[in-house]
């Protein structure tokens, strides 16, 4: 929810796992990410008008920033028409997007 109208998926490789991120709202922009086991950094591609990777890294930041939370203290509040607003120990703390 942080980092709204993006999927990802996970594929282990021989020495890691490349994660990809691409967004779903018909602007075209995706990240692959390459891990490799022991390593300390990651070699990262993106592409489009929204860099993926430095919104997951946005989002990184304010988590680590909030102390690391654990998930059992996150919530969703969702209205009436549908709407989702991700929260942080209580409705009134709203997770902003990094978008």
């Amino acid at each position: 929810m942080c980092i709204p109208q993006v999927a990802h998926v996970l594929n282990p490789t021989e020495d890691g796992v490349r994660a990809w991120l691409f967004t779903l709202d018909g602007a075209p922009s995706w990240a692959a990410v390459e891990f490799r086991t022991g390593e300390p950094t990651a070699t990262v591609y993106q592409h489009g008008p929204r860099w993926l990777w430095n919104e997951v890294e946005g989002a990184l930041r304010w988590w680590s920033g909030q102390g690391r939370p654990p998930v059992d203290r996150f919530g969703l509040a969702v209205s009436s028409d549908g709407t989702q607003q991700p929260w942080l120990d209580a409705p009134s703390n709203a997770i902003p997007t990094f978008a």
